[in-house]
């Protein structure tokens, strides 16, 4: 019996997110300057963040820069000339090839000179 009611939540659930993607797909289409806007503030919250200190980012300048292990939203956030390496998201590097791909990488002329290193909490 537990069981049966788990699985009629789960077909509830299916159907609100069905509900939910159509009025997603409503507000995109027949709304869509209004939802465009909405993204690019969600966007502009989202990497509020990201923005490097101005001291930081004068010393980088036009350098080539990569970051680690993969927050890439540091590079357009503050215009930054991005070099990334071969396996740019370090969580999938899991095997010795693709490791070895980012260490000969970061070994030749082609290694960014800056590395913007941020690890959470």
């Amino acid at each position: 019996m537990r069981y049966v009611m788990h699985e009629m939540r789960t077909s509830r659930n299916v159907f609100k997110d069905s509900i939910n993607g159509l009025k997603h797909f409503e507000a995109g289409v027949l709304n869509f300057k209004h939802y465009q806007n909405v993204l690019i503030e969600t966007s502009r919250s989202n990497i509020s963040n990201k923005v490097i200190e101005k001291n930081m980012l004068a010393i980088i300048d036009h350098h080539s820069v990569d970051t680690y292990p993969w927050k890439i939203a540091y590079i357009p956030t503050n215009n930054l000339n991005w070099q990334s390496r071969p396996v740019f998201q370090s969580y999938v590097g899991y095997t010795p090839w693709l490791d070895k791909k980012n260490e000969f990488f970061f070994s030749s002329s082609k290694s960014p000179q800056f590395i913007v290193w941020d690890i959470e909490n």
